[in-house]
């Protein structure tokens, strides 16, 4: 039998709860909003720990079982990964959270991220797998110049280094709208020189129409010190703004 789609009114629900926690934890300073503008070595490992924290509180809120750290592996993956937050209803997986916080928004977010999903995906394909109905995508770019932020991809003093300081975002974000390898992080393709050709590579977009083939729901999420705002899939493209009166539901 034939899986049913997600629905849209549960990740809405997901979206709000988590919306109502982390405006919370910013109007408490649990967060301070300056965590979110810079690379800062100290304050980016508290901020990834107090995000998961929320993450999980998340899904307590909205009467999920709550795992941090699981394992995931789909039959056929050729690692097992370790997700930051799986929240079950019973049996089944509904969400995969992945967060990257400011020291890790960057290519890794594809090479990485989009690599585990895109290839449990592939080996999903015509096998009863286990996947999360919404396998969900939060990190963390600012809108706006900033001062210091990871120079994983570009030596700090290199041309692409400053475009990319002038808005983390908007630089990856087109990045993100190139075709690129998803093959998973440790995928042997991954560590060729030569031999990539150009079907094997792949967008974000092929992989979030992947999943709507499979009835899955896959969504990239941008966390930034005033909202939630999903880059993709471009269909469900929109901000959610943190209310300081919001306080959740229970």
């Amino acid at each position: 039998m034939k899986k049913p789609p997600p629905r849209p009114e549960e990740l809405q629900r997901f979206l709000n709860t988590l919306c109502a926690n982390l405006g919370k934890a910013i109007e408490d300073e649990a967060i301070p909003p300056e965590w979110l503008c810079s690379s800062d070595g100290n304050r980016n490992y508290m901020l990834h720990s107090r995000v998961c924290g929320i993450l999980a509180k998340t899904g307590f809120d909205l009467r999920y079982i709550v795992e941090v750290g699981a394992g995931f592996d789909a039959s056929g993956l050729m690692y097992q990964f370790k997700p930051d937050v799986l929240l079950w209803d019973s049996d089944q997986l509904r969400f995969l959270i992945e967060y990257e916080s400011t020291n890790s928004s960057d290519s890794r977010i594809i090479d990485a991220d989009f690599g585990h999903c895109y290839e449990a995906l592939e080996v999903a394909r015509g096998q009863d797998a286990q996947l999360p109905d919404f396998w969900v995508v939060i990190y963390t770019l600012p809108d706006h110049e900033v001062g210091n932020w990871s120079h994983h991809d570009y030596p700090k003093r290199s041309e692409a280094f400053a475009v990319m300081s002038r808005n983390p975002h908007a630089f990856y974000r087109k990045a993100f709208e190139r075709p690129a390898l998803l093959s998973g992080p440790y995928h042997p393709d991954r560590w060729r020189k030569k031999d990539i050709r150009a079907d094997d590579c792949h967008t974000i977009s092929d992989c979030t129409k992947e999943a709507r083939r499979a009835n899955r729901e896959v969504l990239l999420i941008n966390l930034t010190d005033g909202g939630l705002e999903i880059d993709f899939p471009k269909r469900l493209a929109k901000k959610h703004l943190f209310k300081p009166s919001s306080r959740g539901e229970r």
